[in-house]
Parts: C-alpha cells; sequence; structure tokens
C-alpha cells in the first residue's frame, strides 16, 4: 500500500509539474482522476481488510484505535480530499482550464504522498 500510494501521488505531482498544455487542455486529462481513486480503493482495502498482526478476520478498521478514536475521523477526511481531487481535475479537464488542472493535480498528489501516508501509519501502529 504504501509503494503504490507514493508512486500515484508522484505521478500526479510530476504530471502537474511537466505536463504540456496541450495534454492539459484535452478530455484525457480527465484520465488523471482515476489515480487518486485507485488510490481510495487500495487505502478501502487496506483499512478494511484483516489485520495480518491479529488475525482472526478482524480489520484494521476494528483493530486499531487511537486516542480520542482519532483514525475514523482522519480516514473520512482522506477519503473525502482524495474523491473531492478527483472531482475538481475532472472539472477543470472538462471546462478546459490547463492552470487549474495542474493545481488540482498538485494539491491531490501532494495529498496523496502526505495524508494517505499519514492514515496508514495510523491504521498499522498499535
Amino acid at each position: 500500500m504504501g509503494l503504490t500510494n507514493l508512486i500515484i501521488g508522484a505521478l500526479l505531482v510530476v504530471t502537474a509539474a511537466f505536463a504540456p498544455r496541450a495534454l492539459l487542455v484535452s478530455k484525457w486529462a480527465a484520465a488523471l482522476a482515476l489515480l487518486p481513486l485507485v488510490d481510495l480503493l487500495l487505502l478501502l482495502r487496506y483499512v478494511f481488510g484483516e489485520d495480518s498482526y491479529r488475525g482472526g478476520g478482524i480489520s484494521r478498521w476494528d483493530a486499531y484505535t487511537s486516542p480520542g478514536g482519532a483514525t475514523g475521523p482522519l480516514f473520512v477526511v482522506t477519503a473525502f480530499v482524495l474523491l473531492a481531487g478527483a472531482g475538481l481535475i475532472v472539472v477543470a479537464a472538462f471546462r478546459q482550464r490547463p492552470r487549474r488542472v495542474r493545481v488540482a493535480t498538485a494539491v491531490t498528489g501532494l495529498a496523496c504522498v502526505f495524508l494517505v501516508t499519514v492514515t496508514v501509519i495510523a491504521f498499522a501502529v498499535n
């Protein structure tokens, strides 16, 4: 999960930085929105999948709690940010706003790198 997440985040940030304007004004730019959605699906599988450390069929969602229960809200915020980022990329691409595509892609990529990584760590530490 961790390496895939970093690769997805890096792809988004690099695309935002170096993609030619012609690509960003095409409808193909909307395909960039698939990357945060894939990251979200992998995160869902990770959080709600069986915790291999504890075993017995318990999911990480049920196994890991933190003081004050911060892992649940962290997961919800992370899922919302990834969905919102994907939506912003699609909207900017279909309105053919290359600068907004760059910004939405870069911010979503940084959210993948930092926010998803923190969420994965939160559901992995004892």
